[in-house]
């Protein structure tokens, strides 16, 4: 490989780690429902608002809610949780749990929604997917109520057209402009995505 040839490759491979996700299983047998697209952050947001159940971590009330769609199998996801835990006193998450990859994700989904100490959980879920090890056994049945809920968050991120999760949509707090992102960020990245600590 030439020098030049070297240099973009190196170029290709950083820039897919700055963007990176986990993208589904694609099952090429499975229908595709056509439905309106959601392509723009605002239309996300307030789609997310009217639509997504998840899990709420931080402050009870904010004007600023931070949406995180994740599936509990995600790596990514799973460093997200991690980087986002030193905002959580000042900065409302909402964590909107989808099935990107296959059923345990579904199942544990329905667990960590149905948990009585759902942030606990999602602590002892992603923290072990984080450190590799083995992710907390999930229920075998999925409640019918639970089931619809999580098709219905995974029906919205198909409307945003996303490839990989973990996707964040919120707004800036200090532009207030509202924004969207595919894939893992450092805290660092976090606040600056977010606008938090720049006022």
């Amino acid at each position: 490989m030439s020098s030049k040839g070297f240099r973009y490759f190196i170029a290709l491979s950083l820039g897919a780690l700055l963007i990176a996700g986990c993208s589904p299983k694609v099952d090429s047998t499975s229908a595709v429902v056509q439905t309106e697209s959601l392509k723009t952050p605002a239309e996300q947001y307030a789609a997310l608002v009217k639509v997504a159940k998840g899990i709420p971590v931080g402050p009870k009330v904010s004007s600023y809610t931070v949406f995180v769609m994740f599936d509990p199998q995600c790596l990514h996801c799973a460093r997200l949780w991690e980087e986002s835990k030193g905002l959580t006193e000042t900065v409302k998450f909402v964590w909107v749990p989808v099935n990107f990859f296959d059923g345990n994700s579904k199942a544990q989904s329905a667990m960590l929604l149905g948990s009585t100490s759902p942030q606990e959980d999602m602590d002892r879920v992603l923290s072990s997917v984080a450190a590799r090890s083995e992710a907390m056994p999930a229920q075998d049945a999925v409640p019918p109520y639970l089931d619809a809920v999580i098709k219905s968050n995974t029906d919205l991120i198909n409307r945003f057209h996303v490839l990989a999760v973990p996707y964040v949509v919120a707004r800036n707090q200090t532009t207030s402009d509202y924004v969207a992102r595919q894939g893992g960020m450092t805290r660092e990245m976090l606040k600056r995505f977010l606008g938090v600590g720049s006022r």
